[in-house]
């Protein structure tokens, strides 16, 4: 039997270790901010209401009062992933990346089934599954950032991975690329077949790569006190 110490049994230990630093001390502020950013996401939903009932001021205020909240989003992913608990290796990114995508496919398709239930218009086909699979469902439309989330997430992992760790990780890289290509593809294909292909939606924005940058930025410098 191997001891702790030993060469075999370091990868299983490493294998089960849970994704995160043991030791890291908690940033409360982040927390907060998370908490922050929830309510004003639920105020911009809750604006389109008071906005269809006619209380247009109202709905309007509210929806600009809490439009901060998506970018701050993306400046806590950019924190996260470039200074607070960046990956050590490929397998940990693909499985930090597994644990959002499988809740997302989950509830993907929890909303399409409830788009075919109440008969919304073009549920009776597989066309929104496929729209859901490029990333322009129209069933879940308010998933949206998570099609942007996800590549951002995998953008910054791999640059984590080649820049700080010198290492390659050939199957984020190559997901990363078939990601960058992807639209132009099916705009070939398009223009070839004349089929009407859905819309891409996994993308990077620049937008949300210089939130993610800034956020790295603000919340890794030091704090004052």
């Amino acid at each position: 039997m191997p001891s702790p110490a030993s060469p075999a049994a370091v990868p299983s230990a490493a294998r089960g270790t849970p994704d995160r630093t043991p030791g890291r001390e908690r940033r409360h502020d982040v927390d907060l901010l998370r908490v922050l950013c929830t309510a004003a996401v639920v105020l911009v939903h809750a604006s389109a209401a008071f906005i269809d009932a006619g209380h247009r001021t109202t709905g309007v205020l509210g929806d600009t009062a809490g439009r901060f909240a998506v970018p701050v989003f993306f400046a806590m992913a950019g924190w996260a992933a470039l200074s607070g608990a960046p990956v050590d290796d490929e397998s940990r990114l693909l499985s930090r990346l597994g644990r959002i995508l499988r809740p997302m496919a989950v509830w993907t398709a929890l909303y399409l089934l409830c788009a075919y239930v109440t008969g919304a218009s073009g549920a009776d086909t597989g066309e929104e599954a496929a729209r859901a699979l490029l990333g322009s469902v129209e069933a879940a439309f308010h998933l949206w950032y998570l099609y942007a989330y996800v590549p951002l997430l995998l953008l910054l992992g791999v640059l984590v991975l080649v820049v700080r760790r010198r290492t390659l990780p050939r199957r984020s890289l190559a997901l990363l690329v078939a990601l960058a290509v992807a639209p132009a593809l099916a705009g070939d294909v398009r223009e070839i077949t004349g089929w009407a292909l859905p819309g891409w939606g996994w993308s990077v924005p620049l937008s949300t790569v210089v939130y993610a940058v800034a956020g790295a930025a603000l919340l890794a410098a030091p704090r004052l006190g």
